[in-house]
């Protein structure tokens, strides 16, 4: 009989972990998709593909079409995902889907799209110059 309520016992608990965990994942998700990660993560793969493209003259533009159609917002997510659920709390999760939420974040939300392709051009100009400064 103990061994039964024992048994029971660590099912149960193991479906309150799952559930919990899944919570966390839809929060997660909905975290993800307030942010923009996915469609950031589009974003610099774009530019760095345009930054291949001249570096692998010789390959394909319908190798650079196919390669861009496979990738979505979402497979980028689900990438990203895993690692919130490592290194976040639920309350963390919160915390991160109230400022998302709120009008400052909105305005993070909306001027991060011309941030992070800004960042990218300076990051991509120095570089230049400093390999420029390397090779000379």
């Amino acid at each position: 009989m103990k061994k039964s309520i024992l048994i029971l016992s660590l099912v149960l608990f193991s479906f309150t972990v799952n559930a919990q965990d899944s919570a966390k994942t839809e929060k997660i998700k909905q975290l993800l998709e307030l942010s923009g990660s996915g469609k950031m993560g589009i974003q610099v793969m774009d530019q760095m593909m345009n930054s291949f493209k001249s570096s692998y003259s010789t390959v394909k533009q319908e190798f650079w079409e196919e390669f861009r159609k496979e990738i979505n917002p979402s497979d980028i997510e689900n990438i990203i995902l895993p690692i919130y659920e490592t290194y976040y709390t639920e309350d963390d999760i919160d915390q991160m889907i109230a400022f998302y939420k709120s009008p400052i974040g909105k305005k993070n939300d909306s001027d991060n799209a011309v941030g992070y392709e800004r960042i990218y051009d300076c990051g991509t100009e120095l570089g230049k110059r400093n390999s420029h400064k390397s090779f000379s």
